[in-house]
């Protein structure tokens, strides 16, 4: 059975964080000390130098920018992403990536006190993400995007892709890991099993 592939391909966009605020050496939240642990376990997988996130929160300099935003983002939960309710009202996940309400309170603090620094450390990593090593691997055609469309279109474009699995009997996904060939450019990726005897759309 084929499977379709979305890709999504992204351009950064212009906009950055517009905090204003000034704080002292003395604040309380600061960017090494309270909200760097944050990002570099649940955001810099992604948000780091060459990573699908437009933005790197593991470089103090470019978070700073970036503070307001982080701290709607959290708090409209929208980021990390995980598009399930995951506040214990409706069970709890195994590998959640929803932020805890002190993390969320955390980073806006830390945006409203004017995202000080705080004293540099040394003893954070960026979480190296895992790859499948022994699993059967797909390739999807290489192309260039081109930006077509509106004004509103002018940062994305959907391209979808027909893989041939060369299966000839049902079987199990049990995982599988995606490896962009521009990691910068690529946003997201939709797999999505189709049936080839299923009628196509009506002329």
């Amino acid at each position: 059975m084929p499977l379709f592939v979305l890709v999504v391909a992204c351009g950064g966009g212009d906009g950055d964080d517009s905090s204003t605020g000034t704080a002292g050496e003395d604040a309380s939240v600061t960017y090494w000390q309270d909200v760097a642990p944050i990002f570099y376990s649940r955001c810099v997988t992604c948000h780091q130098a060459g990573g699908i996130g437009p933005f790197a929160l593991d470089d103090y300099a470019e978070a700073k920018q970036w503070a307001g935003a982080s701290a709607a983002a959290v708090e409209a939960k929208t980021m990390p992403p995980w598009l399930v309710t995951d506040d214990g009202s409706c069970g709890t996940f195994e590998g959640s990536r929803a932020l805890a309400p002190a993390e969320i309170e955390a980073i806006r603090a830390w945006s409203d006190a004017g995202a000080p620094e705080g004293e540099p450390r040394t003893d954070l990593a960026v979480p190296e993400v895992e790859v499948l090593t022994d699993a059967v691997t797909y390739e999807t055609p290489s192309f260039v995007p081109e930006a077509e469309g509106t004004d509103l279109a002018a940062f994305d474009e959907y391209r979808c892709f027909r893989v041939d699995t060369g299966l000839t009997a049902d079987r199990f996904l049990t995982g599988y890991s995606v490896e962009p060939g521009v990691p910068e450019m690529i946003h997201h990726v939709l797999v999505i099993t189709v049936d080839p005897e299923a009628p196509g759309p009506a002329a």
